[in-house]
């Protein structure tokens, strides 16, 4: 099954599409999560390099409030959807809900 997350008039769904091979357990893959930009001070103390691997439960050290941001994005990435808006399929940034301190991840799937 393919998810993608579909923008129209300002809301977003999610299109699920049947792909071959599908069975009762969808294929999963790791997503790598990397701090690439982090303005103001980080309660999290999250800096610029700081990097994470998402295998299917939140990884230790990340911020949760930002995890929170993230998580959706991740699942999609994790199930082999993608995000039409994004130049590379296996790509997308997240930023972290707090507008005065914001930290920008790039969450990346890992294909094996």
């Amino acid at each position: 099954m393919r998810l993608t997350p579909m923008l129209e008039n300002n809301i977003i769904s999610i299109k699920t599409e049947e792909t071959e091979g599908d069975s009762d357990m969808a294929e999963s893959y790791d997503v790598a999560v990397k701090v690439v930009s982090q303005k103001g001070t980080c309660g999290a103390k999250h800096k610029v390099g700081d990097e994470w691997i998402i295998k299917g439960k939140t990884p230790e050290g990340i911020c949760l409030s930002a995890f929170n941001s993230l998580f959706l994005f991740a699942q999609i990435l994790r199930f082999g959807g993608a995000f039409p808006w994004e130049g590379n399929p296996d790509v997308t940034t997240v930023a972290c809900p707090d507008a005065g301190n914001p930290v920008v991840f790039e969450l990346r799937r890992l294909r094996k």
